[in-house]
């Protein structure tokens, strides 16, 4: 059966991505309420009974917020790092989550569940511990990559492998040193522990490109200091200095802040 992805919410208001086919659903973080998230799935065909799992990337409330509804709810496992599940147990963000519904796997190891294998790629970001998510789902090879302040070695020989990428493009730097932010929050965004530029995530594209991409997902994308345009203009430029055109050779989206995604077919 095809799988499919399904952006809910992406960027500092809430976090949630799924990924599915009739076998199998996913959910990558759950920064996202019931009630919504229930409407987004039910556009898409699901329900939240369908989801089968979920993976957390961090431990910040944009991509928590709503995790101890879904998991006591749906009685969900919740896989993520050794750090992060030691974390989560004694969050009280996060009531209710025991070890129970934990379920540790190390960074850069495989975990299969079901017909889809995953592994923790560790990112830098400041909170207790960050990863991406490198994904074989029923054979389509996913990456994705957010809330990071660069892009780790060990994800540009991943990302070649990779027919699909979920990668943050959080800010336009003019935009950032030229709007409102304090001094030390505007630091904090452009340090190796902060969020990824477009300059970076175009950069990033440009160098992993190969003809196996199918699709670019831009996520995670800032509200204040920047645009879906401005975002995809700056990966489009990239791609297009190595003769790369989206629309003919890759789909390139920046997805929605606050609203669910289109239901893409990888």
């Amino acid at each position: 059966m095809p799988v499919k992805f399904i952006s809910l919410s992406s960027g500092s208001n809430g976090n949630c991505y799924v990924i599915f086919n009739g076998e199998c659903s996913v959910m990558i973080d759950a920064g996202v309420g019931i009630r919504k998230t229930k409407n987004a799935l039910k556009a898409a065909g699901l329900s939240l009974d369908d989801i089968d799992m979920i993976l957390v990337t961090h431990d910040h409330s944009d991509h928590i917020r709503h995790l101890s509804r879904f998991v006591k709810r749906h009685a969900l496992p919740v896989y993520t790092t050794p750090v992060l599940c030691k974390v989560l147990v004694n969050d009280d963000r996060v009531p209710g989550i025991t070890n129970a519904f934990l379920k540790p796997c190390g960074c850069m190891e495989d975990t299969t569940y079901k017909g889809f294998t995953f592994r923790p790629v560790p990112v830098a970001h400041d909170a207790t511990e960050t990863v991406g998510y490198y994904m074989d789902f029923y054979g389509e090879k996913i990456l994705l990559l957010t809330d990071l302040g660069r892009v780790p070695e060990d994800a540009f020989a991943l990302a070649r492998q990779c027919s699909h990428i979920v990668i943050e493009s959080n800010y336009d730097m003019d935009m950032l040193l030229q709007g409102p932010y304090t001094r030390e929050l505007k630091a904090r965004i452009m340090s190796d522990n902060g969020h990824l530029s477009n300059d970076d995530c175009a950069s990033f594209l440009r160098r992993i490109y190969h003809k196996g991409l199918k699709h670019v997902f831009l996520c995670h994308l800032s509200e204040h200091n920047n645009t879906p345009r401005t975002a995809y203009e700056c990966s489009k430029a990239a791609l297009a200095e190595i003769g790369v055109v989206p629309g003919r050779d890759l789909m390139l989206y920046p997805l929605p802040r606050r609203e669910a995604s289109a239901v893409i077919e990888l």
